[in-house]
């Protein structure tokens, strides 16, 4: 059966595997494409649709208008708080820099907290060990001032979840006012949806594509971008079609920006200094993040401008 076909019919109704005469991989495929699958299993039997709409892994900032509008936004992502390398101070001169340049809304794509038991001797790197301890780390800094904050998990905020906790993301967003957390987890990625006036940008946190230095930078991204776009897949959200136009990766650390399957990718860089572990996994990159300013009308970028914001070598 045609993929078209598929996707057609999980939409109108449940199907099993034989109904559809396909196999897992081809459901596993979908999802990797964007398509929301949901699975069920009754009598014994595994039924596969796709839900068109999830309110868990997106979030509708502001609908499209016919008005030019300016946006203005601050990228962020592997925070790190609770590891010895953490930098909070060039933290807080950033979320500072933010402030003082008129930035209101900030994206947070991922390892807010260094987390537990993420990799072997992890606690060798640790300045505190408990979730609520790695919390206050990142509440003493963004609890001075007033953003507009949205999050997602990383593999290092995972690992608390694993362990039965709850995200620290949805714990910070009970103590620190308009901290909006999107959860969800599919196939080691971590993402969510926002949209912007219209626009649809997604944050992704993937832990799946690493160990490939021997490719270039933007590898993972494109990768990640092309699985997403093959066969121009359109995404469902709040009953409006969109087309994705943003990317915001997270868990690189490093900072970069790129034009890939015609959707803008950047790479918010990092507030971790170097230790053995992150150098020797080759994630060892400026500390600092991302400014983005649009210029939008009718749901479509009519400018557009990212610029990193290194933290200085003196903080």
């Amino acid at each position: 059966m045609k993929r078209n076909n598929i996707v057609k019919k999980l939409m109108a109704e449940k199907s099993t595997l034989n109904d559809l005469d396909v196999s897992i991989r081809e459901i596993h495929s979908l999802k990797s494409k964007g398509y929301n699958i949901r699975s069920e299993n009754i009598d014994g039997q595994n039924y596969y649709w796709i839900k068109t709409m999830d309110l868990d892994n997106h979030l509708i900032i502001s609908p499209r208008s016919s008005e030019l509008e300016e946006i203005i936004y601050a990228e962020v992502s592997d925070i790190h708080c609770g590891c010895e390398a953490h930098d909070s101070e060039g933290f807080e001169w950033f979320l500072k820099y933010c402030e003082d340049h008129g930035v209101k809304h900030i994206h947070n794509s991922g390892d807010t907290t260094d987390g537990t038991g993420v990799y072997p001797g992890q606690v060798n790197y640790l300045k505190y060990v408990t979730e609520e301890a790695q919390i206050n780390v990142f509440l003493d800094v963004a609890s001075k001032f007033k953003f507009d904050w949205y999050a997602i998990d990383g593999n290092h905020d995972f690992s608390w979840l694993k362990k039965g906790a709850p995200s620290p993301n949805k714990l910070i967003s009970q103590q620190l006012p308009n901290y909006h957390y999107i959860p969800g987890k599919t196939q080691q990625v971590v993402r969510a949806d926002l949209v912007i006036s219209g626009v649809m940008k997604r944050m992704v946190h993937p832990w799946s594509n690493t160990g490939r230095s021997t490719y270039a930078k933007s590898y993972p991204g494109q990768i990640y971008l092309r699985n997403c776009m093959e066969n121009g897949v359109q995404f469902e959200i709040g009953n409006r079609i969109y087309h994705l136009q943003l990317l915001q990766y997270g868990h690189l650390h490093y900072d970069m920006a790129y034009t890939s399957f015609g959707v803008r990718v950047t790479h918010p860089l990092s507030f971790q200094k170097p230790n053995d572990f992150t150098e020797g996994m080759g994630k060892v990159g400026p500390r600092g993040g991302r400014i983005t300013k649009l210029m939008v009308q009718d749901g479509q970028i009519l400018d557009y401008e990212s610029k990193a914001i290194y933290v200085p070598d003196r903080v």
